[in-house]
């Protein structure tokens, strides 16, 4: 007896010819092949017959079950392919066409502060400085006056690649390479992206830019560190501005200073300095009795944020147009 014969073979192909969708090709498919398909049946029907037939019958149900399969599966990616050309020719666009009107991209916010940075630190005889971003424990702390163990390292806990690589915490880095291959006078800034191991909030960012700027000669003092931070914040905001500094504390600067400005009626807090503690000049082979310095470090997030009123910092990083575009100053 013959549970089931190679016609249903030439029966399923016909029917698969007339289907054009996958809604079609599941139907044929549970017909067929499903829990109650002639497939599934003819199986059933197996332990009806004698010893000797189950093995022949179940060998030729199993080859006819594997030819639908193959040829159920054929179907659905000519299904597929035809779907997604129908997609392509609707989605398409007809480059000979004439657009209505053509969006002249612009600049991202992060962007245009760090332009303006630029251009300010320029013209106070700054130059421009590098580093890598995956930097080593040595640049990034120890040559910092910030040894493995010191708390400052878990203050500044960034991403490690293994014990000595790491994602640079800061550009201070920078500054550290340009001071062991340039003698001073030295007057540098170096602007980059840091990372820290921060969870992502409207305040937080585990990546952001950041800019630092270095002075280091025979006679700079807190004076002119004072002077070059006016100078430069007017200038990016355009206005007069009230700066107030606190004490602090940096490994590298000694004395630190937090500098506030008086912005929007309140006291804002926009970066950090001081002046260049001996122990680094000491690290790189510069005598500290002879030359001495002054840094700062600024966050060029804080002063984007600051000068287009952003109030979340995932703002800079989600890449919403809607947001990029919202006004002409803003975009």
């Amino acid at each position: 007896m013959t549970v089931v014969d190679e016609s249903i073979i030439q029966q399923c192909m016909q029917e698969l010819e007339s289907i054009s969708d996958q809604h079609g090709l599941d139907q044929v498919k549970a017909k067929y092949l499903g829990g109650k398909s002639v497939i599934r049946e003819a199986f059933k029907r197996i332990a009806e017959l004698d010893p000797a037939d189950r093995a022949i019958q179940s060998a030729s149900i199993n080859t006819i079950k594997r030819e639908i399969t193959e040829i159920i599966f054929a179907k659905k990616a000519l299904i597929a392919e035809a779907e997604t050309l129908a997609e392509l020719a609707k989605d398409s666009v007809d480059t000979t066409l004439q657009a209505d009107f053509c969006r002249q991209g612009a600049l991202h916010p992060l962007t245009k502060t760090l332009d303006d940075l630029k251009r300010l630190l320029s013209k106070m005889g700054f130059d421009i400085a590098s580093g890598p971003e995956v930097e080593q424990f040595y640049y990034n702390f120890t040559a910092l006056n910030t040894p493995r163990y010191h708390p400052a390292v878990t203050a500044q806990d960034t991403l490690y690649i293994n014990d000595d690589q790491l994602l640079r915490s800061h550009t201070s880095c920078v500054q550290i390479r340009m001071l062991e291959k340039h003698n001073p006078p030295l007057r540098i800034f170096s602007p980059g992206r840091v990372f820290r191991a921060d969870t992502p909030d409207a305040t937080h960012s585990p990546c952001f830019m950041q800019c630092e700027g270095l002075v280091v000669d025979e006679a700079s003092t807190m004076r002119d560190l004072v002077e070059t931070l006016k100078c430069l914040l007017e200038g990016f905001f355009k206005q007069s501005l009230e700066l107030r500094f606190r004490p602090s504390y940096f490994p590298f600067t000694e004395p630190s200073l937090e500098c506030d400005i008086w912005f929007k009626n309140r006291w804002l807090e926009v970066l950090g300095c001081g002046m260049v503690h001996p122990n680094v000049l000491t690290s790189v082979d510069i005598d500290p009795q002879r030359y001495r310095g002054f840094a700062f470090g600024l966050g060029i997030d804080r002063l984007t944020m600051l000068r287009y009123q952003i109030d979340d910092i995932r703002s800079l990083y989600d890449g919403d147009q809607s947001f990029l575009q919202q006004d002409d100053e803003l975009c």
